[in-house]
């Protein structure tokens, strides 16, 4: 399947959509408007929940797309760009997959040399068992999500 993203589009959706679960809204925090982001909008967190808008806005797009049937030319449809069936009912769904996999795999990553610096940190005695057995903790919960999300992962074609 070839397939045409805009990655522009997508990256400032999900820039502009993930902001701290409190004051989520339609057009973002107050904070945005003076330029503020925090490490918040960039966690895993808030990358989940922005894929989860973006979903929802491509579901809409997909209503939208069925609703035009008829009323606009092909042609127009097709110069508007991803209203063709194999991009709204494949390529949506592995594309939203792909990023969604990539979120858990990156946090898994980090939480594995998080674990490993705390080894390191313990070896040195600057932490405590109980800050190995934090960082363990938190590596077993990434590994997990991680690991059940590929297992109920799969491309569409």
């Amino acid at each position: 399947m070839k397939s045409k993203l805009i990655p522009g589009l997508i990256l400032g959706v999900m820039v502009f959509l993930s902001a701290a679960p409190a004051e989520r809204n339609a057009t973002g925090p107050s904070r945005w408007q003076e330029g503020e982001l925090t490490d918040e909008e960039f966690s895993l967190d808030g990358g989940l929940f922005s894929l989860n808008i973006i979903r929802e806005c491509l579901g809409s797009f997909q209503k939208l797309t069925a609703e035009a049937a008829g009323k606009i030319p092909p042609e127009k449809l097709k110069e508007i760009g991803h209203t063709d069936w194999e991009m709204q009912t494949l390529g949506f769904s592995n594309h939203l997959g792909i990023v969604e996999g990539a979120l858990l795999k990156q946090d898994l990553l980090i939480k594995q040399l998080q674990w490993e610096l705390v080894q390191l940190r313990v070896k040195a005695g600057t932490a405590g068992e109980k800050d190995l057995l934090e960082a363990q903790n938190a590596l077993d919960g990434a590994r997990q999500a991680f690991e059940e999300f590929k297992s109920a992962f799969r491309l569409k074609d």
